[in-house]
């Protein structure tokens, strides 16, 4: 006897990193998140590029979701969960889809914006579901014959917000700064977007160690930096790998485009050694 059980792997971006996960059909470079600056009335025509990563052919279900942010991030929800889902403005190709060997594929969409709809930031999900992958069968303790069988599903969910009648322009601020080692150095901090609308944004650390030498860039090229609703903090992590110990300056920095689009703040870092590990973040030196 064989009892089966599911895991489920969400990505809201498309991070490859396993031989599992490329047998998959995912989202094509640029993608997600789609930010689209509307007004009431006003529809936009456009594409998602979803790829089989896989040399032979692949079926997987296209549908919609609901995005909610809270104190835990960004999850994914039911159509009419959240209150600020543009969802029911989106069209686009549901259902199954199949894609040939390594195809790379623009699916179309459109958001027709309400006319009376309230100025604000609105967001869903398109979902790519692929087929479960089944992983080995567990035997079960103290059974005879009896095993539990474990399938994993990949859902890739691509980010299509629609900013109407907003201006995207607004302060950036960097809160909550952290720092571990963790066998690397692991360095977070919350971004806070606190215009009315979402924005796209490059963010980056740049690590200077005490002689100014650059040792290390971690970066996130096109995110979304989601408004302030209900208090939503944007989270990063940065691992910085493993270091040697001293003291290092941290500049991270947010990038939404235009000469008053940046904006950044600096930390200096004490690293000890990995079996004294502690923290030091209080020498901040905010610039915008």
């Amino acid at each position: 006897m064989v009892l089966k059980a599911f895991t489920c792997i969400f990505f809201c971006i498309s991070v490859i990193g396993s031989s599992a996960v490329l047998a998959q059909v995912a989202p094509g470079a640029a993608s997600s998140p789609q930010v689209l600056n509307l007004m009431p009335g006003q529809t936009y025509q456009g594409t998602v590029r979803v790829r089989n990563l896989n040399d032979e052919p692949l079926t997987a279900v296209l549908s919609q979701r609901d995005v909610l942010f809270d104190a835990n991030g960004r999850t994914a929800a039911a159509l009419g969960t959240n209150s600020r889902s543009n969802a029911a403005w989106l069209e686009t190709i549901l259902g199954n889809i199949t894609l040939e060997a390594e195809e790379i594929r623009d699916i179309p969409f459109t958001v027709s914006v309400p006319e009376n709809v309230v100025a604000g930031s609105y967001w869903s999900h398109i979902v790519i579901t692929n087929d479960p992958v089944a992983q080995a069968d567990l035997p079960v303790e103290g059974t005879e014959g009896a095993a539990v069988g474990f399938q994993t599903v990949t859902r890739y969910g691509m980010l299509i917000v629609t900013n109407v009648a907003t201006a995207s322009v607004g302060d950036v601020q960097f809160v909550n700064p952290d720092l571990r080692q963790e066998g690397t150095v692991v360095l977070s901090v919350d971004i806070a977007n606190t215009s009315d609308a979402a924005q796209l944004a490059e963010v980056y650390v740049d690590l200077l160690d005490e002689a100014g030498t650059n040792v290390a860039r971690v970066e996130f090229s096109r995110v979304a930096l989601m408004p302030n609703v209900n208090d939503y903090l944007n989270g990063f992590t940065f691992n910085l790998g493993r270091l040697e110990p001293g003291r290092y300056v941290a500049t991270i920095v947010a990038d939404t485009g235009g000469s008053e689009g940046v904006f950044g703040v600096r930390y200096n870092l004490d690293i000890n050694p990995f079996e004294d590990a502690s923290e030091d973040t209080s020498g901040e030196d905010s610039s915008d």
